[in-house]
């Protein structure tokens, strides 16, 4: 896979930053329906709080697959993901 070059003080890449909100997608669809069958939060919050976390991960994916790309003048990485 090409190389996602460092965009945050911290060294983190954009891909780095893309893994991680789909990780928390994953652990939000996991937890608020247990949050919400204790009355921790109500379904139209933890629906809205999903909807905004898979936004930014949307988000994220899009600008790491477009800096990975640059290095890509052939689509290759395209090619060997199946798109």
């Amino acid at each position: 896979m090409a190389e996602s070059r460092t965009i945050t003080r911290e060294g983190f890449t954009a891909a780095d930053l893309a893994d991680c909100a789909e990780r928390e997608v994953r652990q939000r669809q996991r937890a608020y329906p247990r949050w919400v069958e204790a009355g921790r939060m109500t379904q139209q919050h933890a629906d809205r709080q999903t909807a905004l976390m898979r936004a930014i991960a949307r988000k994220l994916r899009a600008e790491a697959d477009a800096e990975g790309a640059k290095g890509d003048l052939f689509g290759i990485e395209e090619v060997r993901r199946g798109f």
